[in-house]
């Protein structure tokens, strides 16, 4: 049994490596029986070379092959090693240095040539035995990948996977001191608790439940880690507050989770506007709302607030009619 075949797509990277090892070892074996010294490694960048008839630099052979640097380098040493390409500096840039096929390496185009035609019939001959043109299904990958790479894919479906996990619970007074809790965590990291901060999460049922409002917690895997209050403003204008996110537990949506239940459940309430005071010091925070569609007010809508940190605050604003 090939475990390959039943790991499937996730084993994508260590299948097309043993693939291309199979394939590199092959050459090896052509190049040793016919007598040619040349290493399956070196055909990138010495066909670039040989295909554009003047010396490169490290640079233009990265961006023609879409290799890093380090690995051009690496071949070219490797070539350089065995007198297949020579540096010579650039004559208007001493700084800059080019890569030419050497006199040893210019050589071995005539051998190489028809040994390069064979291993063309032979892989098309390969295409034919499985019918598909593996070629055309890999540019078509690498011009996908150069759009979105793989991490950038599979990062996105972790942060999915981990938005579904997260649950969110209404208050019951045993949560209280979680909700005090997750906000001095805060508090204190990015400014301090004043007096008007421990009011209200001292006393939610005053500033909070008393307006019309609510509180909301997050959980991933049974574990409260965040938290947010909405509370009634005027008829049909929220406020949003108190939105808390251990620091260990965040970049996973819980945040965004929250806010997102807030304003469906203040819309529920026949909200009309949500408003929110932040810090410009509360960089997460403040980019999370801006890409949920909230915008900065020019009035402040919290004038009794007496805050020391309002001087730096924020007045931003959502319509959820």
């Amino acid at each position: 049994m090939d475990i390959f075949d039943t790991l499937g797509p996730v084993a994508i990277a260590s299948r097309t490596k043993r693939f291309l090892d199979t394939l590199v070892k092959d050459g090896e074996t052509v190049y040793k029986n016919q007598n040619i010294p040349f290493k399956t490694k070196w055909f990138p960048v010495f066909f670039a070379l040989y295909k554009s008839q003047e010396p490169l630099s490290i640079t233009d052979l990265s961006n023609i092959l879409h290799m890093t640097h380090p690995n051009v380098i690496k071949i070219v040493s490797s070539m350089s090693r065995k007198d297949i390409v020579v540096s010579l500096k650039d004559e208007y840039d001493a700084r800059k240095h080019l890569i030419k096929l050497s006199e040893k390496g210019t050589q071995l185009i005539p051998l190489l040539e028809p040994v390069w035609k064979a291993f063309e019939r032979a892989v098309y001959g390969l295409f034919n035995e499985v019918d598909c043109n593996f070629i055309e299904v890999l540019s078509k990958m690498e011009k996908s990948l150069y759009r979105k790479g793989m991490a950038e894919r599979v990062i996105s479906n972790i942060k999915e996977s981990q938005y579904e996990a997260i649950a969110i619970i209404e208050y019951t007074p045993q949560l209280k001191k979680y909700f005090k809790n997750l906000n001095y965590e805060w508090l204190e990291k990015f400014f301090s608790v004043e007096n008007y901060d421990e009011e209200v999460l001292n006393n939610p049922e005053k500033y909070i439940f008393s307006k019309n409002g609510f509180i909301l917690f997050a959980l991933i895997n049974g574990e409260i880690v965040g938290t947010c209050a909405v509370s009634e403003m005027d008829p049909g204008e929220y406020e949003l507050s108190k939105l808390a996110v251990t620091e260990s537990k965040q970049n996973r949506g819980a945040g965004k989770k929250l806010v997102t239940e807030a304003i469906k459940r203040a819309k529920d309430k026949n909200g009309r506007k949500i408003f929110l005071l932040t810090d410009e010091k509360l960089t997460k925070a403040f980019n999370l709302y801006r890409s949920m569609g909230f915008k900065t007010e020019t009035v402040n809508k919290f004038p009794e607030k007496f805050l020391s940190r309002s001087k730096t605050s924020i007045t931003m604003s959502l319509r959820i009619e």
